[in-house]
C-alpha cells in the first residue's frame, strides 16, 4: 500500500482527518447540486468513495510528497484516484504548483498518468463559485485517459458551458482534452 510504504512520518491523526475531510467533502459539497455552476461539481467524485476507488495517503513533507509522486511512476495507482495530502503550511500554492507541473511533464502524463492540485491559498474560481477543498494541500491523481473521458461526457452535457476559455485552459485542455 503506497501510504504505508512511502510516506514513512506519516501522522496517523492528519491521515485520518485527511481522509475523512476529502470524504465529507465529496459528500457535503462536491457531489450536491450547486446554483452557481448549475449543477454537481463533479458528478463522478461520490461514486468513487463509495465504491473505494480513492486511496488517501498522508505526506508531511515536500520529501515525502515528491516520494509518493514516484512511487506511483515505478508501482502505478493502486487505486483509480490517489488523493495526497499535506499540511498547506508545509507547502507553498507556489511550490505546490511547481512540484505537480513538473512531475506530471517529467515523470506522470509519460506514463499516462496526471495530478492535479488544490491548495486552500489558492483559490480556484469557476463560474463565481470557490472549488477548493479549503483544508489541506491536495494532489489528485489518476490516469489521465480515464480523466479525459470524463471530461468528454461532461463536454456533451454542457457542463463546461459556462465556464470561460482562461478556466478551460487552467483545467481541462492543458491535459489534452478539446471540451
Amino acid at each position: 500500500m503506497i501510504s504505508s510504504m512511502l510516506c514513512i512520518g506519516i501522522g496517523l491523526m492528519n491521515s485520518e482527518r485527511f481522509k475523512e475531510d476529502i470524504k465529507a467533502w465529496v459528500f457535503d459539497w462536491v457531489s450536491q447540486h450547486n446554483e452557481k455552476l448549475g449543477h454537481i461539481p463533479c458528478p463522478f467524485a461520490k461514486q468513487a468513495v463509495l465504491q473505494d476507488k480513492i486511496e488517501y495517503v498522508w505526506c508531511d513533507t515536500l520529501a515525502n510528497f515528491n516520494i509518493t509522486l514516484i512511487g506511483l511512476v515505478e508501482q502505478g495507482l493502486p487505486k483509480d484516484v490517489v488523493a495526497i495530502g499535506m499540511d498547506p503550511d508545509e507547502i507553498s500554492p507556489q511550490d505546490l504548483s511547481l512540484t505537480v507541473k513538473h512531475a506530471n511533464d517529467r515523470w506522470l502524463m509519460p506514463i499516462g498518468l496526471v495530478a492535479l492540485e488544490d491548495h486552500p491559498y489558492d483559490p480556484e474560481v469557476i463560474v463565481g463559485e470557490k472549488m477548493n477543498q479549503g483544508t489541506w494541500a491536495l494532489v489528485l491523481v489518476q490516469e489521465t485517459e480515464k480523466l479525459n473521458a470524463a471530461s468528454r461526457i461532461l463536454a456533451k452535457q454542457g457542463y463546461y458551458d459556462r465556464w470561460t476559455q482562461e478556466q478551460l485552459d487552467d483545467v481541462v485542455t492543458w491535459r489534452s482534452i478539446k471540451p
